[in-house]
């Protein structure tokens, strides 16, 4: 018996904004492997998420970008059964690798919720938020932090295994019948205005929109009612889910925001428990509910490739990563070359060890240069390198960081980089370091030792390469 559990933090409501990311993969009943990081989620930190979680901007200060964590990712969710509690994790997944037009990981989805409401009649309508189930069980743990939740997901469904005498296989059947074989409830919850559905993931919340909504009000309503919200018109102590029109969300500044939002901020800052989503992810919490998968009708679209295979180190990201949150047709460059055109360019740039004009290629044009340097350098896309092992290093120093101790940040970084690490976040965090202190020459030789290695070429890291070609320039002048 073999699965992983995931959860993430995000650093607004947009459930794209990934800003930490915890895995643990269980083998039997034997934690066999954890994982944490900080993610850079290129976009805004909202005060309420910051409240929640304690991650803001300086958290994620030299953190990779979700792109650069993506084969990772793969390694762990390809092929498996993967454990959240609720869907909002991997919805949150699923809006990211949709942002920068990733694949979407191949796994299969089990909502531990879903798991509890069904193992201890307890649970069965209501208090099966993770912190109540875990207190029940007797399992402490620190709330909010991804690893730390990824870890309480994982006993929940153990403890669960225990007490049903179900296994995996069972359970992933299990959770698609009635929580009461013997009385199917979900009959007529439709005819029950604003209630919502029994049998729904979500029962037992209370939800209010707000902004300007795409959908009809009316439409919208029965769409959280089949996922088992109650709608209410207003917020008020009872609120747990505020969804927001898609424009709405990203409105700052005090009485921008409608009064509903507002006061729920008040309510979350008092310390009550109400979730912010947008509309999108709202609607893709409803698919997720009923199994629709993300395909390529999908509005984001996976760039095919005939050579990629499930453990290749190739990942499709478009330019859209270089701008934000845009869509990807927005982003595509006006201009366009053919794919023999392209690769001669990047080789006579590379023959010429011109690399600024060799990364920037590989920016403007990402997809079909990925293309290209899967073909150029197969032995990039060996299983070896499909990991960092090193990642921890980094992920060490970043957290050394935010607690203000810069000479174990830049110890770490060191003895990552001396063993030859191949995240371009280490080299561009060490080298910032050096020129804060004002040692221009570490710094400068920091930058230089990124592009000793082949890993500078993959247009995974085009991006942060051509920082450190920028600041290798400038750091030139002061030594």
């Amino acid at each position: 018996m073999e699965f992983v559990a995931i959860d993430v933090e995000t650093a607004n409501p947009d459930f794209s904004s990934i800003c930490q990311i915890g895995i643990v993969r269980y083998e039997g009943k034997s934690l066999s492997e954890e994982w944490k990081t900080y993610v850079d989620p290129e976009d805004f930190f909202s005060p309420i998420n910051i409240s929640i979680h304690g991650i803001d901007e300086s958290a994620v200060q030299g953190a990779p970008k979700l792109y650069e964590l993506a084969n990772i990712i793969y390694h762990y969710l390809d092929n498996k059964v993967v454990i959240s509690h609720t869907h909002f994790d991997r919805v949150s997944i699923n809006q990211a690798f949709g942002k920068y037009n990733l694949r979407y990981p191949e796994s299969v989805w089990l909502d531990s919720a879903r798991v509890a409401r069904r193992a201890w009649e307890k649970f069965a309508w209501s208090g099966y938020g993770l912190l109540n189930i875990c207190k029940e069980i007797g399992y402490e743990f620190q709330c909010h932090d991804a690893l730390e939740d990824a870890k309480a997901a994982a006993v929940i469904f153990l403890t669960a295994m225990e007490h049903s005498g179900l296994g995996i296989d069972a359970w992933l059947q299990r959770v698609k019948q009635p929580i009461d074989p013997n009385y199917v409830s979900t009959a007529k919850y439709i005819k029950l205005e604003g209630k919502g559905n029994p049998e729904g993931s979500l029962y037992g919340n209370n939800l209010v929109f707000t902004g300007a909504l795409k959908i009809p009000r009316r439409e919208a309503a029965e769409m959280a009612a089949r996922i088992g919200c109650n709608i209410q018109t207003g917020v008020n102590k009872d609120t747990t889910i505020l969804v927001v029109g898609n424009q709405d969300i990203r409105r700052l500044v005090g009485h921008e925001k409608s009064s509903k939002h507002r006061k729920a901020e008040e309510l979350i800052s008092r310390g009550q428990e109400i979730r912010i989503i947008r509309e999108t992810d709202f609607q893709e919490l409803v698919k997720s509910e009923y199994g629709i998968s993300y395909d390529s009708t999908s509005k984001k679209k996976t760039i095919p490739n005939k050579s990629q295979s499930k453990k290749s180190m190739f990942i499709v990201i478009t330019p859209d990563h270089i701008s934000g949150p845009n869509s990807a047709e927005e982003n595509e460059p006006k201009d366009t070359l053919q794919t023999d055109e392209l690769k001669a360019k990047m080789i006579e740039h590379l023959s010429q060890d011109s690399k600024r004009e060799y990364l920037e290629l590989c920016k403007r044009y990402y997809s079909q240069a990925v293309s290209i340097h899967q073909e150029l350098f197969p032995e990039f896309y060996e299983e070896k390198y499909l990991v960092d092992p090193l990642d921890g290093l980094y992920a060490k120093a970043i957290k050394a960081g935010r607690e203000g101790n810069m000479d174990e940040e830049i110890r770490i970084l060191e003895t990552a980089i001396a063993n030859g690490s191949t995240i371009p976040g280490c080299y561009e965090s060490l080298a910032i370091l050096y020129s804060k202190a004002k040692k221009f020459e570490k710094a400068y030789e920091v930058c230089k030792k990124w592009f000793y290695y082949g890993f500078w070429k993959m247009p995974q890291a085009s991006t942060t390469s051509l920082r450190l070609v920028d600041r290798l320039e400038k750091l030139k002048e002061k030594i």
